[in-house]
This record gives C-alpha cells, sequence and structure tokens, in this order.
C-alpha cells in the first residue's frame, strides 16, 4: 500500500461514493435493513455495524485506492460515515492534513478524528 498523499486521481466525491457503496455492500451481506447512507449516520449506533463489518469496508476501500488511512490515524477514531470518507480523503490528498489557522481539519463534523480521539485520551486522566 502506499503512504502518504499520492497524486489526485479521484474527487472528494467519487471517494464518498465508494465508501457509501461498500458500506452498502457490507449490509446486504449481513443481512441488515437497507437504506440512504449520509456522511453523519454512526457506523454502528445507526447502522448496526460491527467492528468486523468496519474491517471489510476498510479492506474494500484499501484495494480501491491503494491506500492505508489508519497508518497515520487510530481505526478506533472512527465512528461515522463522515470520518472514514474524511480519513481517504486526507490520506488521497484531497483534503488538508494539518489544521488550519483558527480550527482543526475539516472532516465530516469539522473536527478532525485525531482531535477527537486526543479529548476523549485527555477526559481519561
Amino acid at each position: 500500500m502506499l503512504d502518504g498523499a499520492v497524486e489526485a486521481k479521484y474527487s472528494s466525491e467519487q471517494v464518498a461514493a465508494a465508501a457509501c457503496r461498500a458500506i452498502a455492500r457490507v449490509m446486504a451481506d449481513h443481512n441488515l435493513p437497507p437504506r440512504e447512507i449520509e456522511l453523519e449516520d454512526k457506523l454502528n449506533a445507526t447502522l448496526g455495524l460491527k467492528s468486523m463489518n468496519l474491517a471489510q469496508i476498510v479492506l474494500d476501500l484499501e484495494d480501491q485506492f491503494q491506500v492505508d488511512p489508519f497508518a497515520a490515524i487510530p481505526i478506533t477514531s472512527i465512528r461515522t460515515v463522515g470520518d472514514l470518507v474524511a480519513a481517504y480523503q486526507r490520506t488521497l490528498g484531497l483534503v488538508p492534513t494539518a489544521p488550519q489557522a483558527g480550527g482543526a481539519v475539516p472532516g465530516s463534523d469539522g473536527i478532525d478524528a485525531l482531535e477527537r480521539g486526543k479529548r476523549r485520551r485527555e477526559r481519561r486522566l
């Protein structure tokens, strides 16, 4: 697999569509009710996906895009469809990989997955 940003051969929209297709395939394979998939959907609570389902989705997306975003961020920080899409978009160089002045890296909800993980760890201390 490739590391870091790669030449942009995909658009942000193509990445989002591919992620939604991969999620829909896994949901169908596991007899989960079909539904329209939104970026705000929580993988577990809203869509009913388990960690093994996420592993299959990640394998599908890694095969398609030939990148592994989880070399840079923990997979456990992925909670929503938007988090998953943003991880691939950043790795593919489609969105900034470093915080911009005055805020976090744009993600599905405006908060970078890494920052959310850092905040959770700080709360545990």
